[in-house]
């Protein structure tokens, strides 16, 4: 018997906690038979809390963790040969796995497509995405456990649909989760759920429609650093966008007087530090740096200081997109690993043309 298990046994009782049995080279599992709202039995790796993880030094407290999936009671989950109910065994396996022999680590948040083609989990839980998330359901039973000189943390797998995963990419797992508590939806599997974003996630799409007409408008904000092609600047994001699209790019320098001695392209602005005179023409509503004064979508590649802030939200643009860059006026944050300008704007008209369709 593990130190885990006879852990459990103190906490819930020898009659609550079950061995699950397992193939050879498989993490070990057991089943735990609790009651909350009502008779929920939870499916707990028994042992991945032996490899500790490498994890950010602010969370260095949850080195150490077990997954487990929330089952409700209708789920004969004994029945191994049912697949509405036999996909969780190999999927806690293939997390366990993947987490050890990758020396990587798990937290909450942390999200896992159902496979290259995005189809459904199961043919009744249609869900395309595995989240992993602090307990709320089982709050107080999976509270984390002293074993030895060690705290070992609880990360449940809650199933999302690929709307609820577009919203966590661009609003942050604390929002989803968020919504999801305001829907009821937690940890506890559930074949008949709906998404938990319908309404508002719906109304957002709507105002995105125009996201792959030929009409809509694009605005580029980047920095420019006085020496780059500005020419091979605009020909590497003009791939990006179809023929007849229409798209400006409002570059922000540091050098002083940069239009002196460079041939700036078409629909392509620039503006130098000295240039107050245009902040007060912008707050005034006299003048506008780029050819067109109302754009649909802007992408914010960069960082920029409290003037260049203030430029950005003197326009008028119905949907601004950064790039990890927390600012009132950002309607999406995208979080992406991306580095270059084209990548991340390409990851973000895809994952806007997601959101359209």
């Amino acid at each position: 018997m593990t130190e885990l298990q006879q852990t459990l046994i103190n906490r819930f009782g020898e009659h609550r906690v079950l061995e699950i049995q397992t193939l050879e080279g498989e993490m070990p599992l057991l089943a735990l038979d609790l009651e909350v709202r009502s008779q929920v039995t939870v499916i707990c790796t028994n042992g991945l809390s032996n490899y500790e993880m490498p994890v950010p030094e602010k969370m260095s407290e949850r080195k150490f963790n077990e997954l487990c999936f929330c089952l409700p009671s209708y789920w004969e989950w004994e029945n191994m040969e049912d697949p509405r109910m036999n996909w969780i065994f190999p999927w806690i396996q293939k997390l366990a796995k993947h987490v050890v022999e990758k020396n990587t680590w798990y937290g909450h948040g942390h999200t896992f497509a159902s496979g290259p083609d995005l189809g459904p989990l199961s043919p009744t839980m249609l869900q395309n995405h595995l989240m992993l998330s602090e307990p709320m359901l089982l709050e107080e039973q999976l509270r984390p456990i002293k074993i030895g000189n060690k705290n070992v943390y609880f990360l449940t797998i809650i199933p999302i649909f690929s709307d609820e995963m577009d919203f966590k990419q661009s609003k942050g797992s604390y929002k989803l989760i968020q919504k999801m508590r305001d829907k009821g939806v937690d940890e506890l599997l559930d074949d008949f759920r709906k998404t938990s974003l319908r309404s508002k996630w719906r109304i957002f799409s709507l105002s995105c429609m125009s996201i792959n007409r030929l009409d809509t408008s694009f605005l580029i904000v980047s920095h420019w650093n006085g020496s780059d092609s500005l020419l091979k600047i605009k020909e590497q994001f003009k791939n990006l966008f179809e023929d007849k699209q229409h798209f400006e790019i409002l570059l922000f320098t540091h050098i002083k007087r940069p239009k002196e001695g460079f041939e700036i392209p078409s629909r392509m602005y620039i503006i130098a530090k000295n240039d107050f005179n245009l902040f007060g023409k912008l707050k005034s509503k006299k003048s506008y740096p780029t050819e067109y004064t109302h754009f649909d979508v802007c992408f914010l590649v960069d960082e920029y200081d409290k003037a260049q802030d203030n430029v950005i939200k003197a326009m008028k643009i119905k949907h601004v997109v950064s790039f990890g860059y927390e600012r009132s006026f950002v309607n999406i944050n995208l979080q992406t690993s991306y580095v270059s300008s084209q990548e991340k704007i390409k990851f973000a008209l895809a994952m806007l043309s997601k959101i359209s369709d």
